[in-house]
């Protein structure tokens, strides 16, 4: 120990390793590259960056810098498939749920005080849409009699749902593709389904079919 000094060895042994690191830059490099390759420091960085509160906040200061948000913009566009599971999975907890409804309940508001939109179709529209459409517009599936058969049972959407109905706007569906579509974009929700729609959609929306 080259001082006695409890004091003077701290500083002594703080100064020395400072020193041995920046002489010996690449055999750091190693060791820790080593040290972080372990399954024991794998999972104590998964649980630091899980529960420690300093983690909490690194992340948020990333998140609200320009490269974090590059970071995020970029990373968001190469994995839709995640973006999917992972709201799936936020959309079945209690928290997601509500946010769904008032969500869609902001939208019917947002409708009602502008008075330009109608919640429902008058009898005249309908009668127009019940003899164009005679099956489900965008799944081709055969409507039910039976009003308690909600998936099957015949309902009248907006084919953009940010438009008042009209018989440009509104179509026949049953009430799964409804219910599934929400005010999501028509062809965005389509191309998400699989589902190849009825010559009608593409006449509404002024699209040559290919």
């Amino acid at each position: 120990m080259p001082y006695k000094d409890k004091e003077k060895n701290k500083i002594y042994q703080k100064e020395y390793q400072r020193k041995w690191r920046d002489e010996h830059r690449e055999r750091v490099r190693e060791i820790h590259k080593k040290s972080e390759g372990r399954e024991e420091r794998k999972e104590y960085r998964r649980n630091w960056w899980k529960t420690s509160p300093n983690a909490k906040e690194i992340r948020k200061r990333h998140n609200q810098s320009e490269k974090g948000k590059e970071w995020h913009k970029n990373w968001n566009k190469n994995n839709p498939d995640k973006i999917k599971k992972k709201e799936q999975k936020y959309y079945q907890t209690p928290k997601g749920i509500l946010h769904r409804i008032i969500k869609v309940q902001n939208r019917r508001n947002k409708f009602m005080q502008s008075g330009k939109c109608n919640l429902k179709p008058n009898q005249e529209l309908i009668e127009l849409i019940d003899k164009r459409d005679v099956v489900c517009v965008y799944c081709r599936k055969q409507f039910s009699e039976d009003k308690n058969n909600k998936q099957d049972y015949r309902t009248y959407d907006h084919l953009d749902a940010f438009k008042p109905h009209s018989k440009e706007n509104t179509v026949k569906c049953c009430g799964y593709c409804n219910s599934s579509k929400g005010d999501k974009n028509v062809w965005l929700w389509l191309k998400e389904k699989d589902l190849i729609p009825m010559e009608i959609i593409y006449i509404l929306s002024n699209i040559k079919r290919e």
